[in-house]
């Protein structure tokens, strides 16, 4: 098999590991979000889940740690790990993956007649040297804007994956992370997410170039609605 199309494989293969954490993030965010509000504007809903208190309490820890531990892997700085970063090194080393043949080569099936095939291709954005490394810097401003380093990442690394010993004992209910932290950074690191994911398999499919100005994706207000109905349904037929 050529070099080029086992690295097609891998590049393709990482482009799907981070839309799956950042869709992992927005599901998990969101539906810990929905959840909360409506617990807290339904004294009803409220009585409802406490008597099954443990098992509530267990579903809204899982979403804290989903979405802190899939911010995380997204963003790791090991290359050996699987994202961002790594994704960012093999696009900057396999730059030709990216080339107009390379693109007409992916989709000449979704084309029949070969002339319509290469008027796509020739329209198609081409990365040159250096693109995707000027693109982690912006992505790297737009995470110190977001105070990710400072507040977000010491929360998955101290708090999430890694407990620190305290000295009192803490309350054993949810501990509340999400309240502690802004929320406009918060969901601006999702949005970011995102915006990352679904650059990259714009790029990769459509050979679009990649864009950090994009203000909304649909996945949050799908999320959003699929919690209000379970626990409106779970409400209605109690």
């Amino acid at each position: 098999m050529p070099a080029y199309l086992e690295m097609q494989d891998v590049i393709r293969a990482e482009i799907e590991v981070l839309r799956n954490e950042a869709d992992a993030a927005v599901r998990a965010y969101f539906s810990f979000k929905t959840m909360r509000e409506m617990i807290s504007a339904d004294e009803e809903l409220h009585w409802l889940l406490n008597r099954n208190g443990y098992f509530w309490t267990s579903v809204l820890s899982g979403f804290q740690c989903v979405f802190f531990l899939s911010m995380r892997k997204f963003f790791d700085t090991d290359t050996r790990s699987h994202g961002f970063n790594k994704l960012i090194a093999l696009c900057e080393n396999h730059i030709t993956v990216f080339s107009k043949e390379s693109l007409a080569r992916r989709r000449k099936h979704d084309f029949e007649n070969p002339a319509d095939l290469k008027a796509y291709a020739l329209k198609a954005f081409v990365p040159e040297k250096g693109y995707f490394a000027d693109f982690k810097l912006s992505v790297s401003q737009e995470l110190d804007r977001a105070h990710f380093r400072k507040v977000f990442l010491t929360i998955a690394d101290k708090v999430i994956a890694h407990n620190e010993v305290v000295k009192e004992p803490k309350d054993p209910k949810v501990d509340d992370v999400f309240t502690n932290v802004n929320t406009a950074d918060l969901e601006a690191i999702l949005l970011l997410m995102q915006r990352i994911a679904t650059g990259f398999r714009s790029l990769w499919t459509n050979g679009h170039e990649l864009d950090l100005s994009v203000m909304k994706l649909p996945l949050q207000d799908l999320v959003v609605r699929d919690v209000r109905s379970a626990l409106s349904k779970l409400k209605r037929e109690q």
